[in-house]
């Protein structure tokens, strides 16, 4: 994995403990998307550059998603998650 990574989206995947996801899998990810569900990883105190020690995750809460996702994955500085969302393409013909 790319250290510079700050996005990672899975859209058909539901796990119980996304945190999990974040500590074995990509512990650099500013920003986590399961399904529908969005999370920023807060870092609390890092070992390196590159190991965080201790995170904490906040769920985004539903209207920030459904109508703030783009701006807010811009501030985030995460704007290539906005590019390909597979649910924009539902019902569309």
């Amino acid at each position: 994995m790319p250290p510079s990574l700050q996005f990672i989206g899975f859209s058909d995947i539901n796990l119980r403990d996304p945190s999990a996801l974040v500590e074995h899998g990509f512990p650099m990810v500013h920003v986590v998307r399961l399904a529908n569900n969005y999370w920023t990883i807060v870092q609390k105190q890092s070992i390196s550059s590159s190991i965080c020690a201790s995170f904490e995750m906040e769920q985004w809460p539903k209207r920030r998603v459904q109508y703030h996702t783009v701006e807010w994955l811009e501030w985030l500085g995460c704007e290539g998650g906005a590019l390909w969302d597979p649910s924009a393409f539902i019902g569309s013909s």
